[in-house]
């Protein structure tokens, strides 16, 4: 079973591997395109690069604000079990 677990996470990283890379070659050729259909291209592309950008700096964000959330719950439920068992006061990292 455990072999068929690692050839399935082979394979995904493997699609993974393929999809970067592909993604890479595309984004290598843009200024083969602006050159080849002109410099007005090359603007286009960049207005619409610039739109991606501002979406993926506000998802990082959402990721960021419900990473430190989930730290603070975290922190939380700690606190609670410190007040029945101070075992774990000494661990505090």
């Amino acid at each position: 079973m455990k072999n068929n677990m690692g050839e399935s996470s082979l394979k995904a990283a493997k699609k993974l591997g393929v999809g970067g890379i592909l993604l890479c070659g595309v984004c290598c050729t843009f200024p083969f395109i602006g050159a080849f259909f002109g410099i007005s291209s090359l603007g286009l592309i960049a207005m619409y690069l610039e739109k991606a950008g501002v979406l993926a700096v506000s998802v990082a964000a959402l990721f960021l604000v419900y990473y430190f959330y989930k730290k603070k719950q975290n922190s939380k439920s700690c606190a609670t079990v410190c007040d029945v068992n101070c075992d774990c006061k000494g661990k505090e990292s």
